[in-house]
């Protein structure tokens, strides 16, 4: 028999079980972050993701913005993590931020 989610949700309220946020998925880790590599079961430095990080580093500190560094790593063919992607703009803000 299958239920509804509002009758699942009501019952749930009914029993005082206290349920997640929408979208909060709390403590929740997406793989690897742009510049680590897994080594020996060991998370370690990837070293030319490193060398890009860099680069992204220098281009904002002469004023490039976040998409005009995303289009110069695309024109220059600069893989992404999973190396079937673009880059974007908002990638790239999000990698910055990580690094800081």
């Amino acid at each position: 028999m299958a239920s509804s989610r509002t009758t699942i949700l009501k019952r749930l309220k009914e029993c005082e079980i206290s349920i997640r946020g929408a979208g909060k998925n709390q403590k929740r880790r997406r793989g690897l972050a742009y510049g680590q590599k897994v080594e020996k079961r060991e998370v370690s430095q990837h070293k030319r993701e490193r060398e890009v990080i860099e680069k992204m580093k220098e281009f904002r500190a002469k004023g490039y913005s976040y998409r005009k560094i995303a289009e110069i790593l695309n024109v220059l063919k600069v893989p992404t993590k999973t190396k079937k992607g673009l880059w974007y703009g908002k990638t790239i803000y999000q990698v910055l931020k990580k690094v800081e």
